[in-house]
């Protein structure tokens, strides 16, 4: 239990770093954004699902209170944080046509979810960045589509990497 607690803590405090860097760096944020995310994943491999959910919560509130920038936080509360938790289920089924539907289906909604805090928070309606017509709306959401397979390829090699080399508490008690 105190190995757990510890490990929560360590991957909290990593990810809220993480998030902070991200929103005081000039350039480099989706990378930031995107390591912001691995901290939850690696509880997961370390110490379980529970503690996995537990980092994701705890680095979501503490980085909204630390961090002192809402819409900086948001991509990790909406996205980057919680895709570990939520990978990590979809995969236990050991499906892979409804892994990828339900790892699309998870972006997405994130994605409409990140498109209304946007229109909410910074008071601009996002349908005005594509004047141009919907057929610039539609390449930008199949592009952002095919990043997102690329996150979830790295992603999963990272996560890989780490249980293969890394592994820091081999145990058969989690």
């Amino acid at each position: 239990m105190n190995r757990k607690i510890a490990f929560g803590g360590v991957f909290t405090a990593l990810a809220i770093i993480f998030l902070y860097l991200a929103s005081v760096m000039p350039t480099g944020r989706a990378t930031l954004y995107f390591v912001s995310g691995l901290p939850v994943a690696l509880a997961i491999i370390e110490a379980g699902a529970t503690t996995g959910i537990g980092v994701y919560v705890s680095a979501s509130i503490l980085s909204l209170l630390l961090v002192g920038n809402v819409p900086g936080v948001l991509p990790f509360v909406l996205f980057f944080g919680h895709y570990g938790i939520i990978k990590f289920f979809i995969e236990k089924r050991r499906n892979v046509v409804f892994e990828i539907s339900m790892k699309l289906l998870t972006f997405n909604l994130s994605l409409g979810a990140g498109y209304i805090m946007a229109g909410l928070l910074l008071s601009v309606p996002l349908l005005e960045a594509f004047p141009q017509g919907g057929m610039y709306a539609a390449g930008a959401w199949l592009g952002v589509q095919l990043l997102f397979f690329l996150y979830d390829y790295v992603y999963t090699r990272l996560l890989g990497y780490y249980e293969d080399r890394v592994y820091l508490f081999r145990s058969k008690d989690h």
